[in-house]
């Protein structure tokens, strides 16, 4: 008899737990979950959203709670929400945005003082176009192009086409990295037969440019990095020098220039 009293208390006990679990369960698919900032939550009904201003949530102590939605992480709604539109995550103000979670693009402008090779100061220019895909948190490889002069007037135009490897040392929106780039420089069709009109020719070469750099914190998509490189740039020039002879006839010659600029690079880019 006593073996069968206990057998019924245990099915009891059994069966008023599965209920009162499945009661739980129900109340938690019923109710609005809002998560805070801070790490908190709370339960309840959402009766109102006011969106970009703030949420209205009747608790389950019966009380009507206002949160403003700075202070949202994210909603999960219940199955009974007969709200329309139902945003679910919300994004901190406090946080820092940090650009090309996978496409990184980049526009850059740039100057290349130095002295060229009478012993003057020259400064070059250029600008440039990429963009790479972010293989990790830190590390991105891309490709781009652009245009550079290396002397104060717009002559000795190149493109240079170049990969590109950025590594960033921290996963925040400020960060110090390093970015180095490789590859060739071609000749400018335009600008540089307007200045080769007696006849001479110019071509690019290889082309090499390490930088190291800081990119400044935003909460926009527009990041402005400021860089301190070093480009390496090959030239060479083919040209005629007239000379005027004793006798008074004119002389030409031909001469080929091959310049290797090695320069300083200030950079600053705007990369998203």
């Amino acid at each position: 008899m006593k073996q069968i009293t206990l057998l019924i208390l245990t099915l009891l006990f059994l069966f008023s737990t599965t209920i009162v679990s499945f009661a739980q369960e129900n109340d938690k698919e019923s109710a609005d979950i809002v998560y805070l900032h801070n790490g908190s939550k709370i339960v309840g009904k959402i009766t109102h959203i006011n969106y970009d201003n703030h949420i209205d949530i009747e608790t389950e102590s019966g009380s009507t709670m206002r949160i403003a939605f700075k202070d949202v992480k994210k909603i999960e709604y219940s199955a009974q929400t007969e709200l329309e539109e139902q945003p679910t995550k919300f994004k901190n103000p406090k946080e820092k945005h940090i650009p090309g979670k996978k496409i990184y693009y980049a526009i850059s402008l740039y100057a290349t003082p130095g002295i060229d090779g009478d012993g003057y100061i020259e400064t070059g220019r250029g600008i440039s176009f990429s963009m790479g895909y972010r293989f990790s948190k830190n590390m991105i490889l891309g490709a781009g192009l652009g245009l550079d002069t290396y002397e104060f007037a717009i002559e000795k135009a190149l493109i240079p086409i170049f990969a590109e490897y950025r590594y960033e040392f921290l996963n925040k929106s400020f960060t110090p990295f390093i970015n180095i780039r490789g590859g060739y420089a071609a000749l400018h069709p335009v600008i540089n037969n307007n200045f080769f009109w007696g006849g001479g020719t110019s071509k690019g070469g290889l082309n090499f440019n390490p930088s190291v750099g800081v990119r400044l914190a935003s909460r926009a998509k527009g990041h402005f990095n400021f860089s301190l490189g070093y480009t390496i740039q090959e030239y060479e020039e083919t040209g005629f020098i007239w000379t005027q002879n004793p006798d008074g006839t004119d002389q030409n010659s031909e001469y080929t220039d091959k310049v290797l600029f090695q320069r300083f690079t200030l950079g600053a880019t705007l990369n998203f």
